[in-house]
Protein backbone atom coordinates (compact mmCIF):
# COMPACT_ATOMS: atom_id res chain seq x y z
CA UNK A 1 0.00 0.00 0.00
CA UNK A 2 1.41 3.40 -1.02
CA UNK A 3 1.95 6.18 1.48
CA UNK A 4 0.26 9.58 1.22
CA UNK A 5 1.46 13.14 1.59
CA UNK A 6 -0.32 15.20 4.23
CA UNK A 7 -0.15 19.02 4.02
CA UNK A 8 -1.71 20.85 6.96
CA UNK A 9 -1.68 24.59 7.41
CA UNK A 10 -3.29 26.76 10.03
CA UNK A 11 -3.65 30.50 9.27
CA UNK A 12 -2.03 32.83 11.80
CA UNK A 13 -2.32 36.53 12.44
CA UNK A 14 -0.25 38.29 9.79
CA UNK A 15 -1.18 41.81 10.81
CA UNK A 16 2.43 42.99 10.99
CA UNK A 17 3.09 41.98 7.36
CA UNK A 18 2.65 44.79 4.84
CA UNK A 19 1.82 42.67 1.76
CA UNK A 20 -1.89 41.77 1.94
CA UNK A 21 -1.54 38.44 0.09
CA UNK A 22 1.34 37.30 2.28
CA UNK A 23 -0.47 38.44 5.41
CA UNK A 24 -3.56 36.48 4.38
CA UNK A 25 -1.52 33.31 3.88
CA UNK A 26 0.78 33.60 6.91
CA UNK A 27 0.40 30.21 8.55
CA UNK A 28 1.73 27.34 10.56
CA UNK A 29 2.71 24.61 8.07
CA UNK A 30 3.05 20.92 8.89
CA UNK A 31 4.03 18.39 6.19
CA UNK A 32 4.16 14.66 6.80
CA UNK A 33 4.09 11.32 5.00
CA UNK A 34 1.61 8.83 6.40
CA UNK A 35 2.07 5.11 5.72
CA UNK A 36 -0.55 3.11 7.56
CA UNK A 37 -0.07 3.87 11.26
CA UNK A 38 3.41 5.30 10.70
CA UNK A 39 3.80 9.07 10.25
CA UNK A 40 7.05 10.77 9.33
CA UNK A 41 7.05 14.53 9.83
CA UNK A 42 9.04 16.33 7.16
CA UNK A 43 8.71 19.66 8.96
CA UNK A 44 10.34 18.38 12.16
CA UNK A 45 12.80 21.21 12.85
CA UNK A 46 15.28 22.42 15.42
CA UNK A 47 15.67 26.12 16.14
CA UNK A 48 19.11 27.38 15.16
CA UNK A 49 19.17 29.65 18.22
CA UNK A 50 17.18 28.00 21.00
CA UNK A 51 17.89 24.31 20.28
CA UNK A 52 14.18 23.55 20.69
CA UNK A 53 12.31 21.24 18.32
CA UNK A 54 8.82 21.42 16.85
CA UNK A 55 6.87 19.67 14.09
CA UNK A 56 5.93 22.73 12.03
CA UNK A 57 7.27 25.92 10.49
CA UNK A 58 5.79 29.40 10.21
CA UNK A 59 5.77 31.49 7.04
CA UNK A 60 3.53 32.51 4.17
CA UNK A 61 2.29 29.49 2.20
CA UNK A 62 1.58 31.56 -0.92
CA UNK A 63 4.94 30.84 -2.63
CA UNK A 64 4.36 27.11 -2.12
CA UNK A 65 0.92 27.31 -3.75
CA UNK A 66 2.38 29.28 -6.67
CA UNK A 67 5.14 26.70 -7.08
CA UNK A 68 2.59 23.86 -7.18
CA UNK A 69 0.57 25.64 -9.88
CA UNK A 70 3.64 26.38 -12.04
CA UNK A 71 5.18 22.94 -11.54
CA UNK A 72 2.02 20.86 -11.97
CA UNK A 73 2.56 19.92 -15.61
CA UNK A 74 6.18 19.05 -14.84
CA UNK A 75 5.68 17.12 -11.61
CA UNK A 76 3.43 14.51 -13.17
CA UNK A 77 4.96 14.46 -16.64
CA UNK A 78 8.67 15.15 -16.74
CA UNK A 79 10.86 12.10 -16.37
CA UNK A 80 13.86 12.03 -14.09
CA UNK A 81 17.53 12.21 -15.12
CA UNK A 82 17.33 14.76 -17.95
CA UNK A 83 20.53 15.01 -19.95
CA UNK A 84 21.11 18.59 -21.05
CA UNK A 85 21.83 21.47 -18.68
CA UNK A 86 18.59 23.40 -19.18
CA UNK A 87 16.48 20.27 -18.72
CA UNK A 88 18.36 19.44 -15.51
CA UNK A 89 17.82 22.97 -14.22
CA UNK A 90 14.12 22.78 -15.12
CA UNK A 91 13.81 19.44 -13.36
CA UNK A 92 15.36 20.78 -10.17
CA UNK A 93 13.19 23.87 -10.25
CA UNK A 94 9.94 21.94 -10.64
CA UNK A 95 10.62 18.87 -8.49
CA UNK A 96 12.36 20.27 -5.40
CA UNK A 97 10.13 21.87 -2.81
CA UNK A 98 12.77 24.34 -1.70
CA UNK A 99 12.61 25.98 -5.10
CA UNK A 100 9.24 27.31 -3.93
CA UNK A 101 10.84 29.18 -1.07
CA UNK A 102 11.29 32.95 -1.05
CA UNK A 103 13.61 32.70 1.93
CA UNK A 104 11.16 30.95 4.21
CA UNK A 105 11.64 27.49 5.73
CA UNK A 106 10.68 24.47 3.64
CA UNK A 107 11.96 20.87 3.87
CA UNK A 108 14.45 19.61 1.29
CA UNK A 109 11.88 17.39 -0.45
CA UNK A 110 12.21 16.10 -4.00
CA UNK A 111 9.29 14.56 -5.92
CA UNK A 112 10.03 12.27 -8.87
CA UNK A 113 7.77 10.52 -11.35
CA UNK A 114 8.51 6.86 -10.61
CA UNK A 115 5.90 5.63 -13.11
CA UNK A 116 2.60 6.75 -14.60
CA UNK A 117 0.92 5.72 -11.32
CA UNK A 118 3.45 6.47 -8.61
CA UNK A 119 5.63 9.31 -7.37
CA UNK A 120 8.81 8.81 -5.36
CA UNK A 121 9.34 11.29 -2.51
CA UNK A 122 12.82 11.80 -1.00
CA UNK A 123 13.72 14.25 1.75
CA UNK A 124 17.04 15.15 3.35
CA UNK A 125 18.00 16.87 6.63
CA UNK A 126 19.99 20.09 6.80
CA UNK A 127 23.69 19.37 7.23
CA UNK A 128 26.06 21.14 9.58
CA UNK A 129 25.17 24.11 11.72
CA UNK A 130 23.53 26.19 9.00
CA UNK A 131 19.78 25.83 8.85
CA UNK A 132 17.10 27.00 6.41
CA UNK A 133 15.01 29.99 7.42
CA UNK A 134 16.23 30.10 11.04
CA UNK A 135 15.54 26.42 11.60
CA UNK A 136 17.33 23.17 10.81
CA UNK A 137 15.29 20.34 9.26
CA UNK A 138 16.04 17.00 10.90
CA UNK A 139 14.32 14.20 8.96
CA UNK A 140 15.60 11.93 6.20
CA UNK A 141 13.57 9.35 4.28
CA UNK A 142 11.74 8.32 1.15
CA UNK A 143 8.28 7.02 0.29
CA UNK A 144 6.28 5.87 -2.71
CA UNK A 145 3.06 7.83 -3.09
CA UNK A 146 0.25 7.17 -5.57
CA UNK A 147 0.24 9.95 -8.16
CA UNK A 148 -3.55 10.31 -7.84
CA UNK A 149 -3.28 10.77 -4.06
CA UNK A 150 -0.50 13.33 -4.46
CA UNK A 151 -2.56 15.29 -6.98
CA UNK A 152 -5.49 15.28 -4.57
CA UNK A 153 -3.36 16.53 -1.66
CA UNK A 154 -1.79 19.33 -3.70
CA UNK A 155 -5.16 20.31 -5.18
CA UNK A 156 -6.76 20.63 -1.74
CA UNK A 157 -3.82 22.75 -0.58
CA UNK A 158 -3.90 25.17 -3.52
CA UNK A 159 -7.67 25.51 -3.43
CA UNK A 160 -7.49 26.26 0.28
CA UNK A 161 -4.94 29.01 -0.32
CA UNK A 162 -7.09 30.47 -3.12
CA UNK A 163 -10.13 30.47 -0.86
CA UNK A 164 -8.21 32.31 1.85
CA UNK A 165 -6.90 34.88 -0.66
CA UNK A 166 -10.37 35.34 -2.08
CA UNK A 167 -11.64 36.28 1.36
CA UNK A 168 -8.83 38.58 2.51
CA UNK A 169 -7.00 39.80 -0.61
CA UNK A 170 -9.30 39.27 -3.62
CA UNK A 171 -7.88 42.13 -5.71
CA UNK A 172 -4.21 41.50 -5.04
CA UNK A 173 -2.16 40.82 -8.22
CA UNK A 174 -0.76 37.58 -6.79
CA UNK A 175 -4.30 36.36 -6.04
CA UNK A 176 -5.30 36.95 -9.65
CA UNK A 177 -2.10 35.38 -10.98
CA UNK A 178 -2.49 32.21 -8.88
CA UNK A 179 -6.14 31.97 -9.90
CA UNK A 180 -5.20 32.19 -13.58
CA UNK A 181 -2.44 29.60 -13.19
CA UNK A 182 -4.83 27.21 -11.49
CA UNK A 183 -7.58 27.72 -14.06
CA UNK A 184 -5.20 26.54 -16.80
CA UNK A 185 -4.84 23.26 -14.91
CA UNK A 186 -8.46 22.81 -13.90
CA UNK A 187 -9.89 23.69 -17.32
CA UNK A 188 -7.30 21.66 -19.27
CA UNK A 189 -6.83 24.56 -21.67
CA UNK A 190 -4.50 24.66 -24.66
CA UNK A 191 -1.81 26.14 -22.43
CA UNK A 192 -2.10 23.11 -20.13
CA UNK A 193 -1.22 20.76 -23.00
CA UNK A 194 1.41 23.21 -24.27
CA UNK A 195 3.08 23.32 -20.84
CA UNK A 196 3.21 19.53 -20.75
CA UNK A 197 4.92 19.55 -24.14
CA UNK A 198 7.41 22.08 -22.78
CA UNK A 199 7.95 19.73 -19.83
CA UNK A 200 8.68 16.86 -22.22
CA UNK A 201 11.41 18.98 -23.79
CA UNK A 202 12.78 19.93 -20.39
CA UNK A 203 12.06 23.61 -20.94
CA UNK A 204 10.70 25.96 -18.27
CA UNK A 205 7.55 27.53 -19.73
CA UNK A 206 8.03 30.84 -17.95
CA UNK A 207 11.58 31.26 -19.26
CA UNK A 208 10.35 31.16 -22.86
CA UNK A 209 7.95 33.51 -24.61
CA UNK A 210 6.78 34.48 -28.07
CA UNK A 211 7.79 31.97 -30.73
CA UNK A 212 8.36 29.07 -28.34
CA UNK A 213 4.93 29.52 -26.71
CA UNK A 214 3.31 29.70 -30.13
CA UNK A 215 5.11 26.55 -31.22
CA UNK A 216 4.04 24.58 -28.15
CA UNK A 217 0.47 25.82 -28.51
CA UNK A 218 0.44 24.81 -32.18
CA UNK A 219 1.68 21.33 -31.29
CA UNK A 220 -0.98 21.06 -28.61
CA UNK A 221 -3.73 22.17 -31.00
CA UNK A 222 -2.48 19.63 -33.55
CA UNK A 223 -3.09 16.89 -30.99
CA UNK A 224 0.53 15.99 -30.29
CA UNK A 225 0.14 15.46 -26.53
CA UNK A 226 -1.28 11.89 -26.76
CA UNK A 227 1.70 10.95 -28.90
CA UNK A 228 4.16 12.26 -26.32
CA UNK A 229 2.25 10.70 -23.43
CA UNK A 230 2.46 7.36 -25.20
CA UNK A 231 6.23 7.70 -25.20
CA UNK A 232 6.22 8.68 -21.51
CA UNK A 233 4.21 5.60 -20.63
CA UNK A 234 6.65 3.49 -22.63
CA UNK A 235 9.15 4.39 -19.89
CA UNK A 236 11.87 5.40 -22.33
CA UNK A 237 13.08 8.79 -21.00
CA UNK A 238 15.72 9.17 -23.69
CA UNK A 239 13.05 8.79 -26.39
CA UNK A 240 11.02 11.83 -25.37
CA UNK A 241 13.23 14.35 -27.17
CA UNK A 242 13.17 12.25 -30.33
CA UNK A 243 9.39 11.96 -30.10
CA UNK A 244 8.98 15.72 -29.77
CA UNK A 245 11.22 16.27 -32.80
CA UNK A 246 9.18 13.71 -34.72
CA UNK A 247 5.98 15.46 -33.67
CA UNK A 248 7.31 18.80 -34.89
CA UNK A 249 8.01 17.41 -38.34
CA UNK A 250 4.60 15.78 -38.37
CA UNK A 251 2.88 19.03 -37.38
CA UNK A 252 4.70 20.90 -40.14
CA UNK A 253 3.66 18.32 -42.72
CA UNK A 254 0.07 18.23 -41.45
CA UNK A 255 -0.08 22.00 -41.64
CA UNK A 256 0.55 21.76 -45.36
CA UNK A 257 -1.69 18.74 -45.87
CA UNK A 258 -5.08 20.41 -46.23
CA UNK A 259 -8.30 18.57 -45.54
CA UNK A 260 -8.50 14.92 -44.51
CA UNK A 261 -8.82 12.50 -47.39
CA UNK A 262 -12.23 11.04 -48.25
CA UNK A 263 -10.37 7.95 -49.48
CA UNK A 264 -9.28 7.26 -45.91
CA UNK A 265 -12.84 7.26 -44.60
CA UNK A 266 -14.10 5.18 -47.51
CA UNK A 267 -11.38 2.59 -47.00
CA UNK A 268 -12.17 2.14 -43.33
CA UNK A 269 -15.85 1.75 -44.09
CA UNK A 270 -15.15 -0.81 -46.82
CA UNK A 271 -12.77 -2.86 -44.67
CA UNK A 272 -15.24 -2.91 -41.80
CA UNK A 273 -17.99 -3.96 -44.19
CA UNK A 274 -15.90 -7.00 -45.13
CA UNK A 275 -15.23 -7.66 -41.47
CA UNK A 276 -18.93 -8.19 -40.81
CA UNK A 277 -18.74 -11.37 -42.87
CA UNK A 278 -15.94 -12.81 -40.72
CA UNK A 279 -16.96 -15.70 -38.43
CA UNK A 280 -17.75 -14.88 -34.81
CA UNK A 281 -15.70 -16.23 -31.94
CA UNK A 282 -12.47 -16.68 -33.88
CA UNK A 283 -9.22 -16.45 -31.86
CA UNK A 284 -7.30 -13.15 -31.97
CA UNK A 285 -4.70 -14.28 -34.48
CA UNK A 286 -7.38 -15.64 -36.83
CA UNK A 287 -9.21 -12.32 -36.60
CA UNK A 288 -5.97 -10.57 -37.61
CA UNK A 289 -5.67 -12.85 -40.67
CA UNK A 290 -9.30 -12.18 -41.64
CA UNK A 291 -8.86 -8.43 -41.40
CA UNK A 292 -5.71 -8.47 -43.52
CA UNK A 293 -7.63 -10.48 -46.14
CA UNK A 294 -10.44 -7.92 -45.99
CA UNK A 295 -7.98 -5.08 -46.54
CA UNK A 296 -6.44 -6.87 -49.51
CA UNK A 297 -9.90 -7.47 -50.96
CA UNK A 298 -10.59 -3.76 -50.84
CA UNK A 299 -7.21 -2.55 -52.12
CA UNK A 300 -6.08 -5.46 -54.23
CA UNK A 301 -2.54 -6.79 -54.51
CA UNK A 302 -1.03 -3.44 -53.51
CA UNK A 303 -2.11 -4.17 -49.95
CA UNK A 304 0.81 -6.57 -49.71
CA UNK A 305 3.05 -3.49 -49.39
CA UNK A 306 2.22 -1.89 -46.02
CA UNK A 307 4.18 1.30 -46.67
CA UNK A 308 2.08 1.96 -49.77
CA UNK A 309 -1.12 1.24 -47.87
CA UNK A 310 -0.10 3.68 -45.16
CA UNK A 311 0.73 6.29 -47.76
CA UNK A 312 -2.51 5.78 -49.69
CA UNK A 313 -4.75 6.16 -46.67
CA UNK A 314 -2.72 8.89 -44.99
CA UNK A 315 -1.26 7.17 -41.93
CA UNK A 316 2.09 8.03 -40.48
CA UNK A 317 3.92 5.14 -38.86
CA UNK A 318 7.09 5.41 -36.84
CA UNK A 319 9.07 3.41 -34.33
CA UNK A 320 11.32 4.36 -31.44
CA UNK A 321 14.45 2.25 -31.20
CA UNK A 322 15.26 0.28 -28.08
CA UNK A 323 18.92 -0.73 -28.36
CA UNK A 324 18.49 -1.82 -31.97
CA UNK A 325 15.05 -3.38 -31.53
CA UNK A 326 11.69 -1.71 -31.39
CA UNK A 327 9.75 -1.13 -28.20
CA UNK A 328 7.12 1.35 -29.32
CA UNK A 329 5.39 1.56 -32.67
CA UNK A 330 3.12 4.49 -33.40
CA UNK A 331 0.53 5.05 -36.10
CA UNK A 332 -0.67 8.60 -36.50
CA UNK A 333 -3.26 10.42 -38.56
CA UNK A 334 -2.78 14.18 -38.36
CA UNK A 335 -5.82 16.32 -37.71
CA UNK A 336 -5.48 18.73 -40.64
CA UNK A 337 -4.08 16.40 -43.23
CA UNK A 338 -2.85 12.80 -43.42
CA UNK A 339 0.90 12.40 -43.78
CA UNK A 340 3.24 9.45 -44.03
CA UNK A 341 6.66 8.88 -42.54
CA UNK A 342 9.19 6.10 -42.26
CA UNK A 343 10.24 3.70 -39.54
CA UNK A 344 13.77 3.63 -38.21
CA UNK A 345 14.76 -0.03 -38.14
CA UNK A 346 17.66 -2.24 -39.08
CA UNK A 347 16.29 -3.80 -42.24
CA UNK A 348 13.53 -3.50 -44.81
CA UNK A 349 11.67 -6.61 -43.66
CA UNK A 350 11.39 -5.27 -40.12
CA UNK A 351 10.25 -1.87 -41.41
CA UNK A 352 7.46 -3.43 -43.46
CA UNK A 353 6.30 -5.58 -40.54
CA UNK A 354 6.30 -2.67 -38.08
CA UNK A 355 4.42 -0.50 -40.56
CA UNK A 356 1.72 -3.15 -40.91
CA UNK A 357 1.52 -3.65 -37.14
CA UNK A 358 1.14 0.07 -36.53
CA UNK A 359 -1.52 0.31 -39.24
CA UNK A 360 -3.77 -2.20 -37.50
CA UNK A 361 -5.05 -0.05 -34.59
CA UNK A 362 -5.77 2.83 -36.96
CA UNK A 363 -8.28 0.63 -38.74
CA UNK A 364 -9.62 -1.66 -36.07
CA UNK A 365 -8.95 -0.56 -32.47
CA UNK A 366 -11.86 1.16 -30.72
CA UNK A 367 -11.45 4.93 -30.68
CA UNK A 368 -9.32 5.05 -33.82
CA UNK A 369 -11.77 7.52 -35.37
CA UNK A 370 -10.13 10.26 -33.34
CA UNK A 371 -7.32 12.27 -34.88
CA UNK A 372 -4.80 11.02 -32.37
CA UNK A 373 -1.92 8.63 -31.93
CA UNK A 374 -2.63 4.92 -31.79
CA UNK A 375 0.14 3.02 -30.11
CA UNK A 376 1.03 -0.66 -30.17
CA UNK A 377 3.38 -1.73 -27.39
CA UNK A 378 5.01 -5.10 -27.08
CA UNK A 379 3.35 -5.42 -23.70
CA UNK A 380 -0.13 -4.39 -24.90
CA UNK A 381 -3.00 -6.62 -23.85
CA UNK A 382 -2.41 -10.00 -25.46
CA UNK A 383 -5.57 -10.09 -27.57
CA UNK A 384 -5.03 -6.86 -29.51
CA UNK A 385 -1.31 -7.54 -29.81
CA UNK A 386 -1.94 -10.99 -31.28
CA UNK A 387 -4.44 -9.55 -33.74
CA UNK A 388 -2.02 -6.84 -34.84
CA UNK A 389 0.88 -9.24 -35.35
CA UNK A 390 -1.26 -11.76 -37.25
CA UNK A 391 -2.64 -8.94 -39.40
CA UNK A 392 0.90 -7.73 -40.17
CA UNK A 393 2.09 -11.27 -40.92
CA UNK A 394 -0.67 -11.80 -43.48
CA UNK A 395 0.08 -8.48 -45.16
CA UNK A 396 3.82 -8.97 -45.57
CA UNK A 397 3.71 -12.73 -46.12
CA UNK A 398 0.32 -13.61 -47.68
CA UNK A 399 -0.58 -17.24 -47.11
CA UNK A 400 -1.17 -17.98 -50.80
CA UNK A 401 2.25 -16.64 -51.76
CA UNK A 402 3.89 -18.62 -48.97
CA UNK A 403 2.22 -21.81 -50.26
CA UNK A 404 3.55 -21.11 -53.75
CA UNK A 405 7.11 -20.48 -52.57
CA UNK A 406 7.36 -23.28 -50.00
CA UNK A 407 5.45 -26.07 -51.74
CA UNK A 408 5.96 -29.37 -49.94
CA UNK A 409 9.22 -28.29 -48.26
CA UNK A 410 7.51 -27.20 -45.06
CA UNK A 411 10.28 -28.69 -42.89
CA UNK A 412 13.20 -27.29 -44.89
CA UNK A 413 14.51 -24.22 -43.06
CA UNK A 414 16.52 -23.00 -46.06
CA UNK A 415 13.39 -23.00 -48.19
CA UNK A 416 11.52 -20.99 -45.58
CA UNK A 417 14.33 -18.46 -45.27
CA UNK A 418 14.50 -18.07 -49.06
CA UNK A 419 10.73 -17.54 -49.18
CA UNK A 420 11.06 -14.78 -46.57
CA UNK A 421 13.81 -13.15 -48.66
CA UNK A 422 11.65 -13.14 -51.78
CA UNK A 423 8.69 -11.76 -49.88
CA UNK A 424 10.88 -9.13 -48.16
CA UNK A 425 9.34 -10.29 -44.88
CA UNK A 426 10.85 -11.25 -41.51
CA UNK A 427 11.67 -14.95 -41.28
CA UNK A 428 9.29 -15.29 -38.36
CA UNK A 429 6.32 -14.33 -40.54
CA UNK A 430 6.95 -17.17 -42.99
CA UNK A 431 7.59 -19.64 -40.16
CA UNK A 432 4.33 -18.49 -38.53
CA UNK A 433 2.30 -19.01 -41.70
CA UNK A 434 3.78 -22.47 -42.32
CA UNK A 435 3.45 -23.78 -38.77
CA UNK A 436 0.03 -22.33 -38.02
CA UNK A 437 -1.77 -22.36 -41.37
CA UNK A 438 -0.09 -24.81 -43.74
CA UNK A 439 1.16 -27.71 -41.57
CA UNK A 440 -2.15 -28.08 -39.65
CA UNK A 441 -3.99 -28.13 -43.00
CA UNK A 442 -1.70 -30.85 -44.38
CA UNK A 443 -2.14 -32.86 -41.21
Amino acid sequence: MAARLNIQWQPLDGGAIEDAAEAATWAQLRVSVVDGTDERVLTLVESVFGRTTRDHVQDTVLPLAEWVARSWCYLFSQLASPRDAEAQWTFERTHRLRCASEGGPLPDLQLERESSRNMLLRWEPDRGKVGHGRVRFLERGEALVAAADLRAALRVFVEGVLERLGELAPDHPRTKELSELWNVIEQRSTDFAAQRLAAAEGRWWWEHTGDEHRRWRALAQAGMLPFVEAVWNGERPESVTAAIADARRLADAADRGGAASDDWLALRAAVREHERDAPNGVPPWALGWERATALRSVLGAAAAEPAKVCSDIGVRVSALDDHGGTRIRVAWRAGRGPVHGGIRSRNEAARRFHAATALYPMLFVSGADRDAARVVHRDIQSGVHSEARAFATELVAPIERVRELVGDAVEDERTLVEAARQLRAPHGCVFHQVRNRIVPYLS
